[in-house]
């Protein structure tokens, strides 16, 4: 008898030293929605170690689904001996986000195509027409028997669809019927804010090439990366900046620019 219980003793040891085991837990890793992946090192036999990954939400709840019916927001994948692939039970879900927008553009000078009469130095000359969030607004410098002959930026402000020159302004005194073809320089705009649940974006200027940075405020130098016309970029997979980004054009003209952030 205690040898027939001595045998089914070894035999019990012996079918649990071949079952496969989880180690402690390795580490944790979390994504921007909460989700926390635990990585485990699993023995699945013969003295093989295969990655484990435990997904669970932010409360500790692990997350499970079947073959087909994903988990929102995790992936779970277990490993065998041998590195067989295993189809994974869950899928990452990311809802894409327009961030669409047109970078404006500022005065920076203007040419006097018409002097018009009554007018003074020192009167603010305001332009009209277009869109624009604050009309650029110009400083009377010189005059010729009250028509305008130069003017001097007073305030860049900000346009995205510019009128058709030359154009029209109002003036702080008494003078009408002056008229100015500026130019203009692009602002650098924040197209997206800094977002550390960011998983990928995609950036298209339209039309016109841009600078795009995702360090700093984009400049229209070396210091950010030069967008062709019409080009697309989207972020590499394996990294994904989740700073704030921002755009420049090059010339002197609105831009439309094409933005998904998911």
């Amino acid at each position: 008898m205690l040898t027939r219980v001595s045998v089914a003793l070894a035999a019990a040891l012996s079918l649990l030293a071949l079952s496969p085991a989880s180690a402690a837990d390795n580490y944790q890793v979390k994504d921007g929605n909460g989700t926390v992946m635990t990585i485990k090192s699993k023995d699945v036999g013969s003295g093989v170690q295969s990655p484990q990954f435990v997904p669970s939400d932010a409360s500790g709840n692990v997350l499970t689904g079947t073959a087909g019916a994903p988990s929102t927001g995790a992936l779970t994948v277990q490993g065998l001996a041998g590195g067989t692939p295993q189809p994974a039970d869950t899928v990452v879900r990311a809802t894409a986000t327009s961030r669409s927008t047109v970078i404006p553009v500022a005065g920076v000078s203007a040419a006097v195509s018409a002097g018009g009469t009554g007018h003074a130095v020192g009167d603010v000359l305001t332009q009209t027409g277009g869109t624009c969030t604050v009309q650029p607004r110009w400083t009377v410098a010189t005059v010729a028997s009250g028509a305008v002959a130069t003017v001097t930026l007073n305030a860049a402000g900000s346009c995205t669809v510019l009128a058709t020159a030359p154009v029209a302004t109002t003036s702080s005194g008494s003078g009408t019927g002056a008229t100015l073809t500026p130019a203009y320089a692009s602002i650098p705009t924040q197209v997206m804010a800094a977002n550390p649940g960011r998983r990928g974006f995609q950036i298209q200027p339209q039309g016109l090439p841009a600078y795009l940075s995702g360090l700093a405020t984009a400049s229209a130098d070396q210091a950010s990366l030069k967008l062709p016309a019409d080009a697309l970029y989207e972020s590499l997979p394996q990294h994904v900046g989740t700073g704030a980004i921002s755009v420049v054009g090059t010339a002197g003209l609105p831009l439309p620019v094409y933005a998904r952030e998911y």
